[in-house]
């Protein structure tokens, strides 16, 4: 339960905005105090990294390709839903110290097409 408040907050742009996600993302890296700078655009650059093993990850998961929230929605249990789908499937070796959850509500806020625009999954 506890799980959930978080993520819903996580999810709601009316409680967190997606500038605020990359703040948090760039936060929770330990090398960002010692590159000190826009944890915007370091978390955005994180996130970038991460893409293709994402990608990957999530891509390809028909429980999450075929989930309502995917069309685009402004119901926020929806929302929540389909980023706990997606933080099941963020790889340990990318989680691993970073919040799951964090990661599967930028991949939701940015929209999973969008993010998965581009995958094929015979190409790593």
């Amino acid at each position: 339960m506890a799980e959930e408040r978080v993520l819903r907050d996580l999810v709601d742009p009316a409680v967190t905005d997606t500038d605020e996600l990359l703040r948090r993302l760039a936060a929770e890296n330990p090398q960002s105090n010692a590159f000190p700078g826009d944890q915007v655009r370091q978390g955005k650059a994180m996130l970038m990294s991460w893409r293709s093993q994402l990608q990957g990850a999530i891509c390809g998961k028909d429980r999450i390709a075929s989930h309502p929230a995917v069309a685009g929605t402004d119901n926020v249990n929806d929302m929540v839903a389909l980023a706990a789908l997606v933080a099941a499937e963020v790889p340990t070796v990318i989680g691993s110290g970073i919040n799951k959850m964090l990661i599967a509500a930028l991949v939701v806020r940015i929209g999973i097409r969008k993010f998965c625009d581009g995958y094929d999954p015979i190409d790593p």
